[in-house]
């Protein structure tokens, strides 16, 4: 017959087992996504900015760093998108339309850099490159910096405000930054 003190220390141990997930299902705690990984939601969006360019194979800088930078822009996209990893790789097969990625060796800057890259890409409008995406906490509106390079003077910066209806991304709002 086991003694009541023996009891009490097998019942301690088997209440302490279960509550830190020794004994039964293990506890995984909340998991914090990887700043680095480029999620579904921002490719979707991504996907309605490319419009025909071929795009940087890395994400680029952010614009709009503070809240009311533009109508509908508030801090908690702000923060979502400053959380993200910058320069974070981009995945052609995860766009929701056909893209080609181009590293960033590929960015011509003389006329004649510009004739070999309508010649290696054909069909291509210029080249793209995008911040990452900050949401809401409804991922129901983002933001994000899209640059569109199409020749050694023609160029510009957006910071792009985003809303989903039905399923959908669509631009919401646009404000120039920068143009050449």
């Amino acid at each position: 017959m086991l003694k009541p003190m023996r009891i009490l220390a097998i019942l301690s141990l088997i209440v302490t087992s279960t509550a830190c997930g020794w004994i039964g299902a293990p506890m995984s705690p909340t998991a914090t996504p990887d700043p680095s990984i480029v999620g579904a939601e921002e490719y979707a969006v991504y996907s309605v900015l490319v419009k025909g360019y071929a795009v940087r194979s890395h994400t680029a800088s952010r614009c709009c760093t503070r809240e009311g930078c533009m109508p509908g822009v508030t801090s908690e996209m702000i923060s979502d998108r400053d959380a993200k990893t910058e320069d974070s790789p981009l995945d052609s097969a995860r766009f929701d339309v056909q893209v080609v990625l181009v590293g960033p060796e590929v960015m011509p800057v003389s006329f004649e850099d510009w004739v070999a890259f309508r010649r290696d890409y054909p069909g291509a409008r210029g080249i793209a490159n995008f911040s990452r995406v900050g949401f809401n906490a409804k991922k129901d509106r983002a933001v994000v910096y899209a640059g569109y390079y199409r020749g050694s003077t023609n160029a510009e910066g957006l910071c792009i405000v985003l809303a989903k209806q039905n399923g959908r991304w669509s631009v919401e709002d646009r404000k120039m930054v920068w143009i050449s």
